[in-house]
């Protein structure tokens, strides 16, 4: 009976032993027992180089300003440094309509008003990649991310009316949409809120090339045709810089 007793004594203890250890790991990596993660997140749209340049007489302006990002993604663990990502997106950027107008107020008699309505640069992207994640303390991680993917834009529609009381006269370019491989990086940190949820806040940045064909302009003065509808095709480099914060929940 006593050596019984002893055989039992000892298996209680490994059995409190290793629930100690388990209880201790994780306590030390909370965020590694879930190896997937469903993460939501908001921010500005910070438009970055020539998307942003506001001098409507270049043809590389995008006279972007400041939106908004959106974004929901998917996080798998491979271990406890390494993650892949899936994630989807949606931007909006509105053109600064002051200076789309500017050149046109220039050129016109002071009598003649001049006023601009225009659309936003709206873009969707779908990307998959790769990052890293590292410990700051028991229940706060920094992650870094490189992704690659499809962006689908569409170019800003405006019309531009000018009026001298008796005549009015629209100007009016049309959307055009167009895809391409963006490229985003970005660094965020991760902080646990309770067993199923995190907080983030981080850093993306963006940059694709997207090519717009077939851009109708046309015009007309007191409702009637004032000539052919023309087209073009533009060039436009996107860079945005999107600060953002999420919840993410382990499923």
């Amino acid at each position: 009976m006593k050596k019984i007793a002893t055989t039992l004594s000892c298996l209680m203890l490994m059995t409190q032993l290793s629930f100690g250890q388990s209880r201790e790991d994780d306590i030390l990596n909370p965020i590694a027992e879930s190896k997937v993660l469903l993460g939501f997140k908001v921010g500005p749209s910070i438009a970055l180089g020539e998307f942003s340049k506001i001098a409507a007489s270049s043809e590389k302006a995008g006279l972007a300003k400041t939106g908004i990002q959106l974004n929901a993604n998917l996080r798998y663990l491979l271990t406890k440094s390494f993650y892949l990502i899936i994630e989807a997106g949606y931007s909006s950027n509105p053109i600064d309509e002051d200076e789309l107008g500017l050149p046109i107020k220039k050129l016109v008699a002071s009598n003649v008003s001049v006023s601009v309505a225009s659309k936003s640069w709206s873009a969707k992207t779908f990307n998959v990649g790769a990052g890293t994640r590292t410990a700051i303390d028991v229940e706060t991680y920094f992650l870094t991310k490189f992704a690659i993917g499809l962006q689908n834009m569409a170019s800003p529609s405006y019309i531009i009316t000018l009026s001298n009381g008796q005549t009015t006269q629209l100007l009016h370019q049309s959307s055009s949409t167009a895809n391409a491989l963006n490229f985003t990086l970005g660094a965020s940190i991760m902080t646990k809120i309770n067993p199923t949820t995190h907080f983030s806040i981080g850093l993306d940045y963006l940059t694709a090339m997207q090519d717009f064909e077939g851009i109708a302009v046309n015009s007309s003065i007191n409702g009637s045709s004032a000539g052919p509808t023309e087209f073009f095709d533009s060039s436009q480099n996107i860079e945005t810089i999107s600060i953002t914060i999420g919840v993410y929940i382990k499923i």
